[in-house]
């Protein structure tokens, strides 16, 4: 039964291969398979060893945030305490409005504040050192895209 599980999942449209996870984010195959083993990402628990859409686009996140100089399990932690509000954006914010999250370090921790715009304006910096701006939702849309363009051909 287990077997006939596997099978299936290897076939959704819905759940994605470390190689496919790399590939969409930008990242080489070794620095994925070195996130999934330290835990910085995380698979599907259903998917047979594949990464689910939500894990695709938490992987794209802390991989941007890696890029900021973080660490993957630092990364991981932002990215998991943004989830709440992910899971808004998941749902539906619309094209026409960039969301950005403004991460700032505090004493051992990171605040979240979170800002949307329309894509003409520019967001200005806080004033606080080491603050990181990312744009979310163009790297949720940029993957998306991505995987859309690829499972259509």
């Amino acid at each position: 039964m287990q077997d006939q599980h596997t099978a299936v999942s290897r076939r959704s449209l819905n759940l994605f291969s470390v190689t496919e996870v790399a590939a969409r984010i930008g990242a080489d195959l070794e620095t994925v398979t070195d996130w999934v083993e330290v835990g910085a990402i995380d698979r599907a628990v259903f998917g047979g060893g594949r990464f689910s859409k939500n894990e695709l686009l938490r992987a794209a996140l802390v991989f941007e945030l890696v890029k900021f100089g973080l660490s993957p399990s630092c990364a991981r932690d932002i990215v998991r305490e943004m989830e709440y509000d992910l899971q808004q954006i998941w749902g539906g914010i619309p094209r026409y409005f960039k969301t950005y999250a403004i991460v700032i370090p505090t004493n051992r921790k990171w605040l979240v504040f979170w800002c949307r715009m329309r894509p003409a304006k520019e967001i200005d910096p806080f004033p606080v050192e080491d603050q990181i701006i990312l744009p979310v939702s163009d790297i949720l849309n940029r993957v998306a895209d991505e995987t859309k363009e690829v499972r259509q051909h």
